[in-house]
């Protein structure tokens, strides 16, 4: 049993599992969903929303998505009345981040991620988590601290009620899905002459587009204020990749020529946003939504302009069309329906979710996406992007149907 008590001004979650009596933070940690609707399994309790599994006696995390576990309480049951004990201070948190150790100069252990993505992320964690004090190098590709891609074409709420998007944060210098801030991974330098102590993964990222660190030398560039607090071997690469593999030697060997020795390696580098196969894909204007610089991208070329989305579950924008069903494709039809002079919706079903939801739901939500004028073209495909003029920019799409979709940019969801 869980119920939702008030302490304070905040809410705590009281859950009785096994004859035994817990209290845990009440929201979970990734998108702050209500636990006390989700479902209890013995000692776990999982959100309703994506799934995330935490422990109703510590609070722990125990299964992705979200990095962050719950606050705990002290509980106590006399003369059967159930007492929940919580510190004021301890009720402004929301989340928990587990203890972790730090990494010790002298181990020359060195574990490899490959990858810059949650995967990676929480490997790092746990390996801290679990008194790892070796070295931990990340090598990615991304130019940003490992963030959450499913955030890029969602909508978010700013300071001050201010509706902005992680792309609008992109523009301001500061990433909203970012899982970590900068300082987790670095040092901001020393305070009343004393050193700090280093951040759990300190030295982690190989590449951070534009910071200029030299890892070898611990510092940075003038004008730049972060400082690495640990040595790695990996000097500063601005979208760092491994080309090759030596498994006998144990090294890699990264794009820029250089080879990295390791112990141990974890290869997680996740799954790659698929492009269209029809004529016309490469043409100018025709987008796909991976990284944050994507995000950026179609949030800059789709205003006051007709755009195609195929796939239901990416950006729609000015005049757009969306081929596909998916969540990516919904979502960017739902960001842009206010944005959009014109927002189209293509789907090889009948109605959008159905294979996921069902058609109950899934024509309930056509009719709320039709509310705002976004228009579906269902049971159909795409045959043909048509340049403008046989020019590389895109003019319009040609669906299966013979129908003919006015388009300044097209954006691709199809998985």
């Amino acid at each position: 049993r869980m119920k939702e008590v008030t302490v304070g001004e905040k809410k705590v979650l009281l859950v009785c599992s096994q004859g035994r009596y817990s209290a845990v933070g009440s929201q979970c940690s990734h998108y702050n969903a209500p636990l006390v609707k989700g479902a209890l399994f013995g000692e776990r309790v999982r959100c309703p929303f994506h799934g995330a599994c935490f422990n109703v006696r510590t609070g722990d995390i125990e299964e992705y998505p979200g990095l962050d576990s719950l606050p705990s309480y002290k509980v106590k049951v006399e003369n059967g009345m159930v007492y929940v004990t919580v510190q004021k201070h301890s009720l402004k948190l929301t989340k928990r981040v587990k203890e972790m150790c730090s990494r010790k100069p002298d181990i020359k252990h060195t574990i490899l991620l490959i990858g810059g993505g949650p995967a990676a992320l929480v490997c790092a964690e746990t390996l801290r988590q679990n008194c790892y004090e070796g070295r931990i190098v990340m090598v990615t590709k991304d130019t940003l601290p490992p963030f959450d891609k499913p955030k890029l074409s969602k909508v978010r709420r700013g300071a001050g009620g201010v509706n902005c998007s992680a792309i609008d944060k992109v523009e301001l210098g500061y990433l909203v899905a970012v899982f970590r801030g900068e300082v987790f991974f670095f040092s901001s330098g020393t305070q009343s002459g004393q050193r700090q102590r280093s951040p759990p993964l300190s030295g982690l990222l190989s590449a951070v587009r534009n910071r200029g660190v030299d890892t070898e030398r611990g510092e940075a560039n003038k004008g730049d204020a972060v400082t690495l607090t640990e040595r790695t071997s990996l000097k500063e690469n601005s979208a760092s990749q491994v080309v090759s593999v030596d498994t006998v030697d144990k090294a890699v060997e990264l794009n820029d020529g250089s080879s990295h020795n390791y112990d141990q390696l974890l290869i997680s580098t996740g799954c790659r946003a698929r492009p269209l196969g029809c004529p016309g894909w490469d043409l100018q204007g025709v987008k796909l939504l991976q990284t944050h610089d994507d995000a950026k991208e179609i949030h800059a070329s789709c205003q006051e302009r007709n755009v195609v989305v195929i796939g239901a579950s990416f950006i729609v924008s000015l005049d757009m069309i969306i081929v596909g069903m998916t969540w990516t494709g919904m979502e960017v039809a739902s960001y842009l329906s206010n944005k959009a002079a014109s927002v189209a919706v293509v789907g090889t079903s009948s109605y959008p979710f159905q294979k996921s939801l069902g058609q109950e739901i899934g024509k309930m939500c056509m009719q709320m996406f039709e509310e705002k004028n976004v228009k579906f073209y269902m049971n159909d495909g795409v045959t043909e992007i048509r340049g403008n003029n046989g020019k590389v920019a895109v003019k319009e799409v040609v669906l299966k149907s013979g129908t003919v979709l006015e388009a300044d940019v097209v954006v691709a969801g199809i998985g």
